[in-house]
């Protein structure tokens, strides 16, 4: 489904809830709007897999996405959310975009089809400060530092990064990893506050991932990127959390082994 979707669900459930839900004319008029609004973004992402090599759209046009971006800077950097603000691609830079794909593909061709099922739209933004991230409320949807294009390797990673929040969340729709922990907090390798499991959980999972893409490009593409070290550091930081605290199901039992086997048999 695709995150202005999300986003429209969530509104009219909360307006739901306030007991104050818009009158049947009004809401057939934004299910029409935002249905047309789809299926102009479903349009771009299928001439970007023509052009620039991957099915995402990168049009920043959203307002509903530009609502998030600036919501996610209220609760870090209030004083910054009128400044922030989503970014056309210009010609050199989606040059950038589509080596990232290229690099992508070229290292992990499954990882890379399994993003372009689970994510529709990348959406860069400027704001000084603030790191790219994702997040269930607007679901499919990554929002990525335009600064990062400077950077066709680690822009890859970004994506690959945001794109695995995406897939877990996903994922833990249907399946439990971990029997819940609403009190404890703990340190993590990408949050300088103490994190709750649910956090740490999806740091294991995204950098695992992370440090295998960097494997592969390394082994596959020759490519040698000064992040690789930091990002097994970070991993095995997070995976010893992880297990140190986590109180796993079976599936996360599974799923935090296949991380460890995974990396370790790229490693050989």
């Amino acid at each position: 489904m695709h995150p202005d979707c999300f986003d429209l669900r969530n509104v009219l459930v909360g307006l739901e809830a306030q007991g104050t839900p818009p009158a049947d004319e009004l809401l057939m008029a934004a299910l029409q709007h935002c249905a047309a609004g789809v299926a102009a973004s479903r349009r771009r992402a299928a001439d970007n897999l023509a052009s620039l090599g991957g099915r995402f759209d990168i049009s920043p046009h959203f307002p509903r996405a530009l609502g998030v971006l600036r919501a996610a800077v209220c609760t870090r950097m209030p004083e910054q959310a009128d400044n922030a603000h989503l970014v056309s691609l210009r010609d050199a830079a989606q040059v950038a975009v589509r080596e990232s794909f290229q690099i992508l593909a070229g290292a992990w061709p499954e990882m890379f089809a399994e993003l372009q099922d689970s994510v529709t739209n990348l959406l860069f933004f400027d704001c000084p400060g603030l790191l790219g991230f994702s997040g269930l409320g607007y679901h499919g949807g990554i929002f990525l530092r335009v600064q990062d294009i400077e950077d066709p390797v680690k822009l890859a990673e970004n994506i690959l990064h945001e794109g695995s929040h995406v897939r877990l969340n996903t994922s833990m729709a249907g399946t439990q990893y971990f029997d819940g922990d609403a009190d404890g907090r703990y340190a993590s390798p990408l949050r300088e506050d103490p994190r709750p499991m649910f956090g740490v959980f999806h740091q294991m999972f995204v950098l695992g991932r992370m440090l295998h893409f960097y494997d592969l490009v390394s082994a596959r593409l020759a490519i040698h990127h000064r992040r690789h070290a930091v990002v097994r550091r970070q991993f095995h930081e997070a995976h010893t959390t992880v297990c140190a605290h986590a109180r796993l199901t079976p599936a996360g039992q599974r799923l935090t082994d296949a991380l460890v086997e995974t990396t370790l048999g790229a490693a050989e």
